[in-house]
């Protein structure tokens, strides 16, 4: 519980820094000047790791926050990755057609 705690105040803290507006909307710059501010030129790392978390009631038995971690990769061409066919990783590529996602277990689900 405690974890879950520091997590919930990370995730508050970051928020309230990348959108001191409330409107829901963290923009691409402020989002890699905090996260990858080693990247001057504003392009994101080739490789980085995603976390998902499916709010769905039903993904989460027991109440428990469950999140998904997996490597993404930026690929050099828009070829899509026939090695991996998930339905949350063709919805990451219907706005990053380069991305490719190696998940620590099965891939999560976003229904």
């Amino acid at each position: 519980m405690a974890e879950f705690r520091v997590q919930s105040l990370t995730v508050d803290l970051m928020r309230r820094q990348l959108d001191p507006d409330q409107l829901g909307i963290v923009l691409k710059v402020p989002f890699l000047d905090e996260f990858f501010p080693e990247t001057a030129d504003g392009r994101p790392p080739d490789s980085f790791t995603v976390y998902h978390y499916n709010g769905l009631t039903r993904s989460n038995p027991g109440g428990k926050v469950r999140l998904v971690k997996g490597d993404a990769c930026l690929l050099e061409t828009d070829v899509q990755s026939s090695t991996a066919n998930s339905t949350i990783l063709t919805c990451l590529q219907s706005r990053w057609p380069r991305i490719d996602v190696r998940w620590h277990g099965a891939a999560p689900s976003i229904n």
